[in-house]
C-alpha cells in the first residue's frame, strides 16, 4: 500500500514482529471494553478512563504483533495517534487548496494523503509495527475525513471553523467507545507542535506538486 511504501521508503524498518497487548477494561460502574494496541495496558491512557473519571481496573494479554488482536483490533494505535493522523490530513487539504493543487476534492485528497503518509505515519511506533493497518486506515480517512473538509470550503467555511470542526469529526470517525463521556476518547485535541507540522506538510505538498496553476476563487482564501 502506498503509506507502507512511503515508511519504507523513508528508511524507517516496518513490519518487525513486536509485542501488542490485548486490554480488557473494567470501571467500578459497569462499563466493560477491550482494545488491543501496541501502548502497554498499565499505566493507562487518558481515553482509557471511566466516566466519572477513575481510573479502569486493567489486565492484559500479551500478543505477536498486530495481526494476533483478531477481532478485537479495531483501529491502530490510541485514540490520540489516530487524532493526530486524521487531523493531520484535515490540515493537509486545506494546505493543498492554498497551494494551488488543480482536480477538486479528490486531487486535494490524494496530495494530503500522500503527505500525511510521508510526514505523520513514520512518527508512530504503531506504524512503523503496523504499516499496511496504518495505510487501511489512512485509505478510509481519504474518503471519509477529505469530503467533509472538500465539503465545508464549498460552503465558504473559514479556515479555523473547518479545522474546530474536523477535530469534531475525527472523533466521531475514531472513537471506539461509543457511550463514553470522557472527552480524551471523544473529541480530537489540536495537534501539537503545529508550526512545525505546517512547515513539513507545505514542504512535502511542494514536493508533491511539481508545477500549480491558478487555484479557483474559493481555494485562495484559505
Amino acid at each position: 500500500m502506498r503509506a507502507a511504501a512511503l515508511l519504507v521508503g523513508a528508511g524507517v524498518a516496518v513490519g518487525a514482529p513486536r509485542d501488542y497487548y490485548v486490554c480488557n477494561m473494567t470501571c467500578a460502574g459497569g462499563e466493560t471494553w477491550s482494545t488491543c494496541r501496541s501502548e502497554r495496558c498499565t499505566p493507562t491512557l487518558p481515553e482509557d478512563k471511566c466516566n466519572d473519571g477513575s481510573e479502569p481496573e486493567a489486565t492484559s494479554e500479551r500478543v505477536a504483533g498486530p495481526h494476533a488482536c483478531g477481532e478485537r483490533s479495531l483501529e491502530p494505535g490510541s485514540f490520540a495517534e489516530r487524532c493526530t493522523i486524521c487531523t493531520s490530513t484535515a490540515r493537509a487539504v486545506l494546505v493543498a487548496a492554498r497551494q494551488g493543487v488543480q482536480g477538486g476534492a479528490a486531487a486535494l485528497c490524494a496530495a494530503a494523503v500522500e503527505t500525511t503518509a510521508a510526514v505523520e505515519l513514520p512518527t508512530f511506533r504503531t506504524c512503523r509495527m503496523d504499516p499496511d493497518g496504518c495505510s487501511a486506515f489512512l485509505s478510509r480517512l481519504s474518503t471519509s475525513t477529505c469530503e467533509q473538509i472538500a465539503a465545508l470550503m464549498v460552503e465558504g467555511a473559514g479556515r479555523a471553523a473547518i479545522l474546530r470542526e474536523a477535530q469534531r469529526f475525527c472523533g466521531e470517525e475514531l472513537r471506539l467507545r461509543r457511550n463514553t463521556t470522557v472527552s480524551e476518547a471523544t473529541l480530537c485535541e489540536a495537534p501539537r507542535d503545529m508550526g512545525l507540522r505546517v512547515m513539513a506538510i507545505s514542504a512535502s505538498i511542494a514536493a508533491v506538486v511539481f508545477s500549480t496553476q491558478v487555484a479557483p476563487a474559493w481555494l485562495t482564501t484559505f
